[in-house]
């Protein structure tokens, strides 16, 4: 059910707690490309993975979980380093909301010369929202060398980012992947949330 919908931002809610936002990003190759995250939700709190494409669809996206949802946003992870991920990240930390991503994030990140999530991991991180968990976790190499799913248990919940593709659906920009690695991570991904 679509709950907010701009001509730079879309959100819709999939779970009691959950959301996806929706921003578009325009492409030579590939058009006006819609890129997606969720919002998670417990207690007065909400974690929101892969920013807006654009810090001015990250800002609305802020205000609305603030204003629409009465949550305070306690973290935003990206899932990897691409900006359909990262490209709304200064108004996050301009808000004081802490960004957290895989080591194998930061440093491409670094490279392409945009805004650095501030705490790395290596092994699975987990976060509270309120009094339930997220997870996010790295199970191997597919669209980009540093994919990580986000998994939200309470909902059933899981999220893909990029590694994940709908039937039929292409596989998008590969300059950054490993393509032969690609199905055996998808593999590890359902065999480590089967549900």
């Amino acid at each position: 059910m679509q709950v907010h919908r701009s001509t730079e931002l879309v959100v819709e809610q999939v779970t009691p707690n959950a959301f996806v936002h929706t921003s578009f990003k325009q492409t030579q190759d590939f058009g006006n490309v819609p890129c997606n995250g969720p919002v998670v939700r417990n207690g007065g709190e909400a974690i929101v993975f892969d920013t807006p494409t654009t810090d001015s669809a990250a800002t609305e996206l802020i205000r609305w979980v603030q204003d629409s949802l009465h949550c305070r946003i306690t973290a935003v992870i990206p899932t990897h380093f691409h900006d359909d991920c990262l490209g709304g990240s200064k108004a996050f930390h301009a808000h004081g909301i802490p960004s957290f991503a895989h080591q194998r994030t930061i440093a491409p990140a670094a490279a392409d010369s945009v805004e650095v999530p501030q705490h790395g991991f290596t092994e699975p991180l987990m976060l509270k929202v309120g009094t339930e968990r997220v997870t996010a976790t790295f199970h191997g190499e597919g669209h980009t060398k540093d994919n990580v799913v986000g998994h939200f248990p309470s909902e059933h919940v899981l999220f893909g980012g990029c590694l994940i593709k709908e039937l039929e659906a292409s596989k998008g920009y590969l300059g950054d992947a490993n393509v032969s690695a690609w199905s055996g991570t998808v593999a590890a991904v359902e065999q480590a949330y089967p549900r």
